[in-house]
């Protein structure tokens, strides 16, 4: 993962914060403890999320939020069927 200096990061918040997710929303900010990523960093964030982290292992708190919503969605897709799994992720769609 890329390092960005105080300037760069700042000027990549004010991007995201500016761009829209494919519903037409602005991202919710993460946190004062988490930088804000652009959509193209949360694709990156999940694809790492999916090659490193094993259903029903610990999601650690330190993680960024985005790495932690995939791991949580790992362990959704490996004990719900079909079905219900369908269900969950359009209620998660509904709440953001």
């Amino acid at each position: 993962m890329a390092t960005y200096t105080d300037q760069q990061q700042r000027e990549l918040d004010q991007k995201s914060g500016e761009e829209m997710d494919r519903a037409g929303r602005k991202p919710r900010p993460t946190s004062t403890l988490f930088r804000n990523l652009t959509p193209e960093q949360q694709r990156q964030f999940r694809v790492w999320a999916r090659m490193n982290y094993r259903p029903f292992d610990p999601i650690q708190g330190i993680w960024h939020p985005v790495v932690q919503d995939e791991c949580v969605k790992m362990n959704a897709e490996a004990v719900l069927p079909e079905p219900l799994r369908t269900i969950a992720e359009e209620s998660d769609d509904a709440q953001e």
